[in-house]
């Protein structure tokens, strides 16, 4: 079953992957399908991913125009890439019961997944992309429009070149229109695989973060959480580290919380820091 969605501050966020940002928010990215896996039980998910383009790769010729005359919008978009497939078509219809408006690029790609395993709560994940490939910048381009607050990208969509000119592409145009910006980092070892240096200089300026700690230590290049979140905080205005069960450790500025996490049973984390980044900027977009 698609998971529901959770509500804050007049926002509304799709746990699985797709972050949806209060009032007027623009979520752009690759759509993923994620299948936790516990020991023989399959359980569907969604991953989120949210879109950018590619700054980079614009000319000056080329750079978006700026009017400042952009109607307002209590909206939701969702921008990205799926097959012509049944997994496709849920993934849409899943967007659009959660009160999104799907700007979805159909091709002839199969629906990216996530596998994710579990046993005993160690975790591994094996992606495969798919039709995310299929998020490029021209048709990131043609889906934007005007008038929303905020931007949030998937770090998933910064590790393919297709995705990547995408992601920086629409990501100059929200800088250009004033609109706020966050980026949600994809998994320690993805970073890895494309080199921490190279990922970190993906990271747009002034953007708010949301990664996990193991995450935040590869960027902050640190352990103690405390001087991960100082590093991060010189480079990023906002954001925080989930810590899991311990919690998590946010930032304003030179404001700082750490937040003690609530002891529940756990019965699947899958998604879990997704909700948390969701409610932390629709929380700020509403002035808490």
């Amino acid at each position: 079953e698609p998971l529901g969605r959770p509500r804050a501050a007049d926002a509304d966020v799709h746990h699985a992957q797709f972050r949806l940002r209060e009032s007027r928010a623009q979520p752009r990215g690759e759509l993923l399908d994620e299948h936790p896996v516990r020991r023989t039980r399959v359980a569907a998910r969604r991953d989120r991913v949210a879109q950018t383009d590619d700054r980079h790769r614009l000319s000056v010729s080329n750079a978006p125009q700026c009017p400042r005359d952009a109607p307002a919008r209590r909206a939701r978009r969702g921008i990205g890439a799926v097959g012509e497939d049944p997994l496709g078509d849920l993934l849409e219809q899943v967007l659009r019961r959660s009160g999104v408006e799907p700007r979805l690029r159909r091709v002839s790609m199969a629906t990216g997944v996530v596998l994710v395993l579990d046993q005993q709560g160690e975790r591994g994940m094996v992606c495969s992309r798919g039709a995310n490939d299929g998020l490029t910048a021209t048709w990131a381009s043609e889906a934007w429009e005007r008038g929303y607050d905020h931007l949030h990208l998937s770090g998933y969509t910064l590790l393919s070149d297709p995705q990547r000119q995408a992601a920086l592409g629409v990501l100059e145009r929200a800088q250009c229109e004033g609109m706020t910006y966050s980026v949600d980092p994809p998994p320690a070892s993805l970073i890895m695989a494309l080199g921490v240096e190279r990922f970190r200089s993906l990271l747009p300026e002034g953007a708010w973060i949301f990664p996990s700690r193991s995450e935040a230590e590869l960027l902050a290049g640190a352990n103690a959480v405390e001087t991960i979140v100082d590093m991060l905080a010189t480079r990023f205005p906002a954001g925080a580290v989930t810590l899991g069960e311990d919690g998590a450790f946010a930032w304003t500025g030179d404001q700082r919380h750490r937040a003690m996490a609530p002891s529940v049973p756990t019965i699947d984390p899958t998604g879990a820091g997704d909700v948390y980044a969701g409610v932390f900027v629709a929380s700020r977009l509403a002035g808490q």
